[in-house]
């Protein structure tokens, strides 16, 4: 009841940690009815998103995530993507699919 009334800290978890308990906790249901393979393609692409925040950022508490981190982020994405005068080096998907696990690991974890 205490985390409910405001009366406990928010978890302060590292971006790697949210990952884990996306896994764990979050996206346990949809994990259950899919093959072994499939449980580790899938969540390679998500594991995947995660370390390049890792490696352009740092895994650093989810709270200390900033606006400047995310357009860091986003203009990697972006420049893979679509780069000015030149071949795209990626695929769309990867740059979806961090958004994706960002966005549903703070709703849960943060209430958002």
């Amino acid at each position: 009841m205490d985390a409910v009334t405001g009366m406990v800290d928010r978890p302060d978890d590292k971006i790697s940690d949210a990952l884990k308990l996306y896994f764990s906790d979050i996206v346990r249901d949809e994990l259950r009815t899919k093959s072994p393979d499939q449980r580790k393609r899938w969540k390679a692409k998500r594991q995947m998103s995660v370390d390049v925040f890792i490696d352009l950022v740092e895994d650093k508490p989810m709270s200390k995530i900033t606006r400047d981190d995310a357009l860091k982020l986003h203009k990697y994405w972006l420049d893979r993507i679509a780069p000015e005068g030149g071949q795209a080096t990626a695929p769309r998907r990867p740059a979806t699919e961090t958004w994706v696990t960002f966005a549903r690991s703070m709703a849960t974890i943060f209430d958002t």
